[in-house]
């Protein structure tokens, strides 16, 4: 699984002035565009995508491994492999292929099943042909069939989940409580389903994740972080933090089916997590749980492997041993990034590298994971603090390798925003490169928050989310959320924005504090975004409202007003504790 050469290095922002260009959506500000920015020693001083850099290995392109799709018949697409005649695309429900459930040929390098596949994880793979000749058989890749993404109860919806670990029952010490709005034409405004904490303080929600299923029934799962739970040994308690595991099912249940306890006590297990694919190729969706507040904020992380009964004991530590760098402040499930059928995980560590540079740990996935650093990824300017938002894209430029984005919200005060392309080499080209906007001395922070947004416009490419919640365009603080729409060339401006002119009595709402994918929650066929205002309804309260989550929905050109809101009760859940703080986790709470 590991790279038996040096880990290879890859710098960010380290190029010359950017040029100015305009955003395609009034943003009310020129953002900065960095289209020619090399890493030291590069062999290019272009690393925007203009096609392969080296020959393409004989693999498959789509559906892109790991994915969901609708159809039983999506039409699978591969490379060329020369000297091939034909093709044979093979079906299995297992990844070794012990038995081909089914398979079909084709002439040319793409293939759309004359009937329907059935429904469920399938692997497939491609045999090129001479004649009766094998010439070569091409990498394993999983695809869910006919499901989708985040559905917990088997609708076909993807479903919605919000964290409020500040929600409390009048104590000093919030308890946080969990909610599930089922998707469907129309969200729900009641939950569905409330999940609650069982200690005081513990601030249950400090992190959600919903992005896969771990014991293989069909149904997604959902991974929830107690980031402030206290335990200790020998009299000493502290901040060691838990998490839980509910099982996703036609009739969800409210009791965790796995309790995971903080494997080194202190640290802050669970306020940062994920479920991140199926690492180990066994057919089970794994999750990560990290303690980015471990060790004075050296961090680490834990790797759990799925199964028909998951269980609460770690298989691999991951770390990486730089004092004080806050591993695993952002955990994202990658995808495949390297195209080997197996998923991914990317950590964020911001705070390492002299000065709070930062830096993202890629761990590639394989039969037998391990904990070597397979790609390191380094900012370049200090206080950057690069990697506090961490997440796999998808596939963005439509390659079949899964793409990688950080977010820098630091740097100037602007923030940078810095799309990886996958490859099955090293993580060497930028697909997207993007300054954030600057009005006056004020800053947006762009790429605090980032996370892929499915497919929004049904170009069958990848798309990009990000926040700026400290955006000025319509009064300090307001905040905005950008939309990147993936292609061939991917453009280096937003295609949608969303923004906020909420203010009163001089508060603001910082929409755009989370930004994340969800889905496709109204089973459109379109993937829709979730948004958080961390302080809105702003008229609440000496600092605003509990926190607002807005859904906005995709389709052929998305809409930049919300389909649906959300708003948290009460007001004491403000700020950094409120409505809505956890999404979906792919950064550390704002308040470690």
């Amino acid at each position: 699984m590991s790279l038996p050469t040096d880990v290879p290095i890859i710098i960010g922002d380290t190029g010359p002035s950017p040029i100015d260009i305009p955003a395609a959506v009034d943003t009310g500000v020129t953002p900065d565009v960095h289209a020619g920015d090399a890493p030291p020693g590069a062999d290019t001083g272009v690393l925007r995508d203009t096609g392969p850099l080296v020959a393409d290995p004989f693999r498959p392109v789509a559906p892109m491994s790991g994915s969901y799709a609708r159809s039983l018949r999506p039409a699978f697409r591969w490379t060329e492999l020369p000297g091939a005649a034909s093709y044979r695309v093979e079906f299995s429900t297992t990844r070794g292929f012990a038995a081909v459930e089914s398979s079909a040929t084709s002439a040319t390098t793409s293939l759309t099943p004359a009937s329907d596949l059935p429904r469920g994880l399938r692997w497939w793979r491609v045999v090129g042909l001479s004649g009766a000749a094998t010439l070569a058989t091409s990498a394993a890749w999983p695809i869910h069939l006919g499901r989708a993404p985040r559905d917990l109860n088997g609708d076909g919806r993807s479903d919605v989940v919000i964290g409020a670990p500040g929600r409390d029952s009048g104590e000093s010490t919030p308890t946080g409580e969990v909610y599930v709005h089922l998707g469907g034409a129309t969200v729900p405004a009641t939950p569905s389903l409330t999940l609650t904490a069982t200690a005081q303080g513990e601030r249950f929600g400090t992190a959600v994740s919903n992005s896969g299923d771990v014991n293989g029934d069909g149904f997604a799962d959902l991974l929830v972080g107690a980031g402030y739970f206290r335990a200790g040994v020998a009299g000493e308690v502290t901040q060691s933090g838990r998490a839980a595991l509910y099982l996703g099912g036609a009739s969800m249940g409210t009791s965790p089916a796995v309790q995971l306890s903080a494997p080194e006590v202190g640290g802050g297990f669970g306020r940062t997590l994920g479920i991140v694919g199926d690492v180990n190729g066994d057919g089970f969706a794994d999750w990560v749980v990290a303690a980015p507040a471990l060790d004075r904020l050296t961090g680490r992380a834990w790797l759990y492997f799925g199964g028909a009964t998951p269980d609460g004991t770690p298989d691999l530590t991951l770390n990486f041993a730089m004092p004080s760098d806050a591993f695993g402040t952002a955990v994202a499930a990658a995808g495949d990034l390297n195209g080997d059928g197996f998923a991914d995980i990317a950590i964020g560590a911001p705070q390492t590298v002299g000065a709070t540079t930062g830096e993202v740990r890629v761990f590639y996935g394989g039969a037998t994971p391990n904990a070597v650093v397979d790609a390191n990824l380094v900012g370049a300017a200090m206080n950057d603090i690069f990697g506090t938002a961490v997440a796999g894209v998808g596939d963005f430029n439509g390659d079949g390798f899964g793409d990688l984005a950080v977010g820098a919200p630091s740097i100037g005060g602007r923030g940078q925003v810095i799309v990886f392309a996958g490859a099955s080499g090293a993580l060497n080209r930028r697909l997207l490169d993007v300054r954030g906007a600057l009005v006056g001395t004020a800053g947006e922070k762009l790429g605090g928050s980032l996370d892929g947004a499915g497919d929004m416009n049904g170009d069958g490419y990848a798309d990009l989310v990000v926040g700026a919640s400290t955006n000025a365009a319509n009064g300090a603080n307001t905040g905005r959320a950008y939309v990147f729409v993936g292609g061939a060339s991917p453009a280096m401006v937003a295609a949608v924005t969303f923004s906020s002119a909420e203010t009163s009595g001089g508060n603001v709402t910082l929409l755009g504090d989370r930004a994340v994918g969800a889905g496709d929650v109204d089973g459109d066929g379109f993937d829709d975004v979730l948004i958080r205002a961390a302080r809105a309804p702003a008229n609440v309260g000496r600092e605003g409202g509990p926190g607002a989550v807005y859904l906005f929905r995709g389709g052929s050109t998305p809409s930049a007003s919300p389909a649906w809101t959300s708003i948290g009760v009460g007001t004491t859940q403000v700020n950094e504790y409120g409505y809505g703080l956890a999404l979906r986790s792919s950064r550390r709470p704002r308040y470690l």
